[in-house]
């Protein structure tokens, strides 16, 4: 039984025996069943293409019956049916029991769930291997809508778990810190250069007499480098020790025989005492300045 798709785009060509041609001189009797056939192929093309058919089978697996009632698949083949299930993902589409093809969307990527709607009209053509999609769902539900959204990394969108996190935030959440809290967050950062509790317990025991000069100062080596620092001597008169207005390394100290203050300072490469007139001598190796008493 010739088909429409059998059927030649030239005139001449469809000349095969009545009905499904009209060859030349074909007897009288014979043309009304050519008419007859003509008519009918075009009504199941037309019944094919129109949305009138149904599919059957499952969510995944799709069948359907023709009205051509197709011997082969051919390339170019539409379909055009009501979908009696909506897709759950990729699909298949097994026409007059021919074997099941995988129904791709045009850039040969599988179905999608919800691809198909339940009761969609949905079109189909053979490309000769598979069936492409030519009609896709544009009505999604809110969950689909929401899933495709979240899907695409440029939205920016607020995931569930985002949406928890912001939810248990109240307004003015800032007053909802402590004082620890604060604390604990400020101190965290490297970059305040802040007083920890411990940094703050070595000040707080620390002991130092405020002079217009610094006291103390660590070098890069780890050394202390000690401008000038007085402190109580006997009977509560204070040495001294630090750089003297010469800058020479000095210690001086309160002299009860003399009543007055004496120097004993480093210069170049000698110690040099201070003598009762307020002159310095260099102190030589032999010298004896200081013996502890446990030496």
């Amino acid at each position: 039984m010739s088909t429409i798709k059998n059927w030649s785009t030239s005139p001449g060509s469809n000349n095969s025996a009545a009905p499904n041609g009209a060859p030349e001189g074909m007897a009288p009797s014979a043309v009304n069943n050519t008419m007859r056939q003509n008519m009918a192929e075009l009504a199941k093309w037309f019944k094919d293409t129109n949305g009138s058919i149904t599919s059957a089978g499952s969510a995944t697996a799709y069948t359907l019956t023709t009205s051509q009632s197709e011997s082969a698949y051919a390339r170019g083949q539409v379909y055009l049916f009501s979908a009696h299930v909506g897709n759950t993902g990729a699909a298949t589409l097994n026409c007059d029991a021919l074997g099941a093809k995988a129904i791709q969307k045009q850039d040969g990527s599988a179905l999608s769930a919800g691809d198909l709607p339940i009761n969609g009209q949905v079109m189909v053509v053979y490309d000769g291997t598979q069936f492409q999609l030519l009609t896709a769902d544009t009505v999604h539900t809110a969950a689909q809508v929401k899933a495709l959204y979240e899907a695409n990394s440029d939205t920016n969108e607020f995931s569930d778990a985002e949406q928890t996190k912001l939810s248990g935030i109240e307004t003015s959440a800032t007053a909802d810190q402590t004082n620890a809290e604060v604390k604990t967050a400020y101190e965290a950062n490297a970059d305040t250069n802040e007083f920890s509790d411990a940094e703050q317990t070595k000040l707080g025991a620390a002991t130092y007499i405020n002079t217009a000069s610094k006291i103390v100062q660590r070098s890069s080596t780890g050394l202390i480098n000690v401008d000038r620092i007085t402190c109580p001597g006997a009977n509560g008169v204070p040495i001294t020790v630090g750089a003297n207005g010469e800058g020479h390394s000095e210690i001086q100290f309160f002299d009860d025989a003399s009543d007055a203050y004496r120097s004993l300072k480093w210069v170049s490469t000698a110690f040099q005492i201070e003598d009762n007139d307020g002159a310095f001598a260099a102190i030589s190796t032999s010298d004896t300045v200081y013996t502890h008493p446990n030496h």
